[in-house]
């Protein structure tokens, strides 16, 4: 096996890492999405 078990536990870490990288800057977006919202009306 070229796969070995600690190079799967990097690989997993990578991308969860880049998962929730991702996913806070979903969140940002939506955030600002929603305050422009909230500029809007009122």
């Amino acid at each position: 096996m070229c796969f070995s078990y600690s190079d799967s536990k990097i690989f997993f870490q990578l991308v969860w890492v880049g998962y929730g990288s991702l996913w806070i800057a979903f969140e940002i977006v939506i955030q600002n999405e929603i305050l422009h919202f909230f500029y809007i009306i009122y």
